[in-house]
């Protein structure tokens, strides 16, 4: 404090020094200037007038501030008296010795940490209240009450989050005991066969989150179901053990034999076997039916059986006019492909007998059916993807795709011999060889073939006579022998009458038949099926 001190008197001796200076100057100039000593009085009591006016300013301004700051301490302390006293604490108690600057800055500091308690109490006030609003409504229990307008002290806060804290330790412990009877129920429903016949019931059955109550009362009466479906279920136990040994004295009185009983068993797992088929049952899913492989010929075996068996019937009745349909649609494919293989085979042109023109004939009728079975099963297996929202499984695959994969591999086997055969052709071109012709005998260029994607049988391949050139330059006369068709037959040549047929699902290419034992059946038929395109 000697420090200030004696700087304030040194800053005073100077103010004093720089007054009698300047009096010391005006004095100067007043005498330069001829001034009388009345007229010097008299500016000079003006000079000291002025200094007083400005210094008793000076001073009461300095007043003024301070008489404010201490109005400003005087209500900061009452403000934060009042803020402590709504945050439940005593009133602020003010150190002693303070100035009044020091004591502003302390009052200040005090009032910003009140506000900014109180601030995070009603934060936290908010946070939990909300949290305990929610879980009240879905617990419908009382929450926790807080005047509205105050701001609550530390010991509420600490019993709001406590409330809060045990409201979720029920919850918790209402939705383990909600879904136990949930599951507990449903077992019911399975195990009884039980129809809902009420509004409680059918929410038990509802997986939605609405569903979902918690409230006492609630709970109170899913545990009053859950005995009453158990007291139902235990009578049904019992009727059903009393038909059981019912049904084994009779089983017992008509002596049936463990290999009658065996009997029994296989020929209700040759069912299950023959309607899987029906129902196009894959591996996988005969596989996942364990007991079918299960060598115990008990009572539970066989009802398991049984089950299973109604349940493949009631899929196969439901669907029955579409498994028909495909199996109408393979037996016609099979019989088609076995038509394609004799139409490819050489040897159906020696001692035909007709056969060629009755082979023909059914091969353009399959062709039609084909169409029209892949078109009825198209609509029908569409229509019913759009009802049920899911594919239509057979062989757990989709048949669409599996019938129009078939196809494509199909029409890909049947191209590949001829793009063989073209790229042969351009590849490696040969030269005709000449041979003298006789009047009896063909050449070869008179030889018409009797189908496009039929293959032309060389002589060589038929009899046993070979036909090569000599080496002196002579050659054989082929015989008679190597025509395989009669001179009446050979010309004239027929001309192919192409067709094509087109639906939403296939379309067909249909060529003549240009064998000349056939033209009339190509001016009949109009045309030979080709291989399918779509």
């Amino acid at each position: 404090m000697a420090k200030p001190a004696r700087e304030s008197a040194d800053l005073a001796s100077s103010l004093v020094n720089s007054v009698t200076q300047t009096m010391g100057k005006l004095l100067d100039l007043w005498n330069a200037m001829g001034v009388s000593k009345e007229l010097q009085s008299e500016r000079m009591a003006m000079v000291k007038m002025h200094i007083e006016i400005l210094l008793n300013e000076m001073l009461q301004e300095e007043h003024n501030l301070k008489e404010k700051i201490e109005n400003d301490i005087e209500m900061q302390k009452n403000h934060l008296n009042m803020i402590r006293h709504e945050l439940r604490l005593d009133s602020y108690q003010i150190d002693d010795g303070l100035t009044i600057i020091q004591l502003v800055k302390q009052l200040r500091q005090a009032l910003e940490g009140a506000l900014k308690e109180k601030e995070e109490r009603l934060k936290k006030m908010k946070q939990l209240q909300q949290e305990d609003q929610a879980l009240c409504t879905e617990l419908w229990s009382t929450p926790y009450y807080i005047p509205t307008g105050t701001v609550p002290s530390c010991l509420e806060l600490a019993e709001l989050n406590e409330h809060v804290r045990q409201l979720l330790k029920v919850k918790e412990q209402r939705l383990e005991a909600f879904f136990k009877l949930m599951r507990e129920i449903r077992q019911c429903f399975k195990e009884t066969g039980h129809i809902p016949d009420g509004t409680l019931e059918n929410d038990i059955l509802s997986d939605e989150e609405e569903c979902i109550c918690l409230t006492k009362n609630h709970l109170e009466d899913l545990q009053l179901l859950v005995h009453k479906l158990q007291g139902k279920k235990e009578g049904f136990n019992y009727h059903q053990a009393d038909l059981i040994k019912r049904v084994q004295l009779l089983w017992d009185r008509l002596q049936w034999s463990q290999e009658k009983q065996e009997q029994l068993m296989r020929k209700t797992k040759k069912n299950w076997m023959i309607t899987g088929k029906k129902c196009f049952y894959a591996d996988l899913q005969r596989a996942a039916f364990q007991p079918f492989y299960n060598d115990d010929f008990s009572e539970e075996v066989l009802k398991q059986h049984d089950e299973e068996l109604l349940k493949i019937k009631e899929v196969y009745e439901k669907n029955k006019y579409l498994y028909d349909g495909i199996h109408k649609w393979e037996a016609i494919w099979d019989r088609f492909i076995e038509l394609e293989k004799k139409s490819t085979d050489p040897s159906r042109l020696l001692n035909r007998g007709g056969n060629l023109l009755k082979d023909e004939r059914e091969r353009a009728k399959i062709q039609k059916q084909l169409l029209k079975v892949a078109e009825e099963l198209k609509k029908s297996i569409e229509s019913w993807e759009v009802e049920n929202s899911s594919s239509f499984l057979v062989n757990n695959s989709r048949f669409l795709d599996s019938m129009a994969h078939q196809l494509e591999q199909h029409k890909l086997k049947k191209d590949k011999p001829k793009i063989s055969v073209k790229r042969d052709e351009f590849a490696t071109p040969k030269a005709a060889a000449k041979r003298p012709a006789d009047v009896n005998t063909p050449t070869p260029n008179k030889i018409h073939k009797v189908a496009s994607n039929l293959t032309v049988l060389k002589a060589s391949s038929c009899i046993n006579i070979p036909s090569r050139e000599k080496a002196s330059g002579e050659t054989n006369t082929p015989s008679p022998k190597l025509s395989l068709l009669p001179p009446s037959a050979i010309s004239p040549p027929v001309t192919a009458c192409p067709v094509v047929l087109k639906t939403n699902f296939l379309t067909v290419s249909v060529n003549s038949v240009p064998a000349p034992r056939v033209e009339k059946a190509c001016s009949k038929e109009k045309a030979r099926w080709d291989p399918i395109r779509y």
